[in-house]
């Protein structure tokens, strides 16, 4: 009996410790849109003991990312790159107790450079995407969203008092594109907040709501972090995800 009564303590441990290898497939991009020597294609594809479940989050992730799934992977990733796919790297940035979140950056040629970021996070035990839903308890993730939008708030009020008013010091930016980049802020960034895109990181949960501004700005574009560690919104966590998040 008591060691039916170890293997059932062992059971939860022993569930949440799946963890993911990546195989890397990588390609070099076409030179007529990116000429160099370097491979700067690398693919990531999870690998797990339960194959099933790695096709799923395979899937997933190959959809997010608009390759074709009528083809093998390989193929359709030479496709893009006749089509102006230059760059594709990825960081893993939580890997354990059954959870794996990892974000993936591209950058293609069209005529200009676009470049984008797609933020994945998976339930190694199902397979399932996890959504910040998942994360915070049902019953406090409005106050969540408060604490989120307040700190974005604050860094953006914060961005405009000082840093922009430095940038214009500097002259960096002249008059006109304050007042511009100020009206941007105002009606693209400070009056929402988005918490669909999300990090989790080895102490901390990281939320993703950029301030996009005019291209040709971009470089005086606010930046922040939405960083909070485990511990300081422990409150707001679903029990179901406490003990994983450590």
């Amino acid at each position: 009996m008591k060691y039916l009564l170890f293997f059932i303590l062992l059971l939860p441990s022993a569930t949440y410790a799946q963890v993911a290898t990546i195989k890397e497939i990588k390609f070099k991009a076409d030179s007529a849109y990116y000429n160099v020597d370097d491979t700067t294609i690398i693919y990531p594809v999870i690998v797990l003991k339960n194959s099933t479940i790695a096709k799923l989050i395979n899937a997933e992730i190959r959809d997010e990312l608009g390759f074709e799934s009528n083809v093998n992977l390989k193929a359709a990733i030479k496709e893009r790159l006749d089509e102006g796919l230059t760059d594709i790297s990825y960081k893993v940035t939580f890997n354990k107790n059954g959870l794996l979140s990892l974000t993936v950056y591209t950058e293609e040629s069209q005529g200009h450079i676009v470049t984008n970021y797609d933020y994945f996070n998976f339930d190694l035990r199902s397979g399932n995407k996890i959504t910040i839903n998942d994360i915070i308890d049902s019953s406090k993730i409005n106050s969540f969203t408060s604490k989120v939008f307040r700190s974005k708030v604050a860094f953006l009020e914060e961005y405009k008092k000082i840093g922009l008013n430095k940038d214009l010091q500097k002259k960096i930016i002249d008059s006109a594109d304050y007042n511009s980049i100020i009206g941007q802020v105002g009606a693209n960034c400070v009056n929402s907040i988005q918490l669909t895109d999300f990090s989790l990181e080895k102490n901390n949960l990281q939320i993703i709501d950029p301030c996009y501004i005019n291209m040709a700005m971009r470089a005086v574009a606010p930046e922040y972090e939405l960083k909070y560690t485990y511990q300081s919104i422990y409150s707001f966590l679903n029990p179901a995800f406490r003990q994983r998040l450590k």
